[in-house]
């Protein structure tokens, strides 16, 4: 299936027949919802959602990341976030819940080791709110060796499915020459076999853009996996 990733600002030009699924861009990310005074309000999620048609397949993209939640939010708040917004949405199954964790060099980011929380505590909550959704670890520049390596035995740590950024990366005839052949081997190694390809906005010369994201949504079909559609509509 195809999707397109919508915001306040351009779901209406997005909205077409042509889309199986949106993802909600940033409105279910932490630092949206959390407000000055220390609530939670969902009332940018609320509005993408009620603009949308009410038939569509939606996923959420919560993505809690190491510049999205500060250092200083205690595990109480996180997890009420987390639970508060799985719930207050049952017509999503499909969550984008842990983003970008690793670093280039394979190893889990420092960050980590000074919050409250831990991987496995995001992962709890969010099975605690809703055990029977498909949640997801999503990163990008998982072509390294040390980075893809790292995010496999992640995923099956925390049996999650991945989650394949494309967005603000160049992926050049190489990449496109061995993609099937790549996927493939990471649906193999991954004990939770849910992968798409997720924010798919391939970086290069206008002239070739659109033959490489074609040829990217062609292998995904082959491989029955969805990709979701960052940049302009196609």
């Amino acid at each position: 299936m195809i999707g397109i990733s919508v915001n306040c600002s351009n779901v209406k030009d997005r909205i077409s027949k042509k889309y199986q699924f949106y993802t909600l861009e940033n409105a279910l990310k932490f630092n949206f919802v959390h407000q000055d005074n220390g609530s939670l309000n969902w009332h940018y999620a609320d509005q993408l959602i009620n603009e949308l048609p009410s038939n569509s397949r939606i996923r959420g993209h919560i993505q809690i990341t190491h510049w999205t939640v500060n250092q200083d939010v205690p595990s109480a708040l996180l997890r009420e976030f987390l639970i508060g917004t799985i719930q207050r949405y049952p017509r999503i199954s499909e969550w984008d819940l842990i983003g970008e964790a690793i670093a280039d060099v394979g190893l889990i980011r420092n960050y980590w080791s000074r919050t409250e929380f831990s991987l496995q505590d995001i992962v709890s909550w969010a099975k605690e709110a809703n055990p029977d959704n498909n949640y997801y670890y999503s990163d990008y520049n998982l072509k390294t060796a040390h980075k893809w390596s790292r995010a496999v035995s992640l995923c099956n740590e925390l049996n999650l499915g991945l989650a394949i950024q494309f967005r603000h990366h160049a992926y050049g005839r190489v990449w496109l020459m061995d993609l099937n052949k790549w996927i493939r081997r990471l649906k193999r190694q991954i004990n939770n076999s849910n992968i798409l390809i997720s924010e798919l906005d391939v970086l290069c010369a206008p002239a070739l853009k659109a033959q490489y994201q074609d040829k990217i949504i062609r292998v995904a079909n082959q491989l029955e996996i969805d990709v979701c559609l960052w940049g302009k509509c196609l």
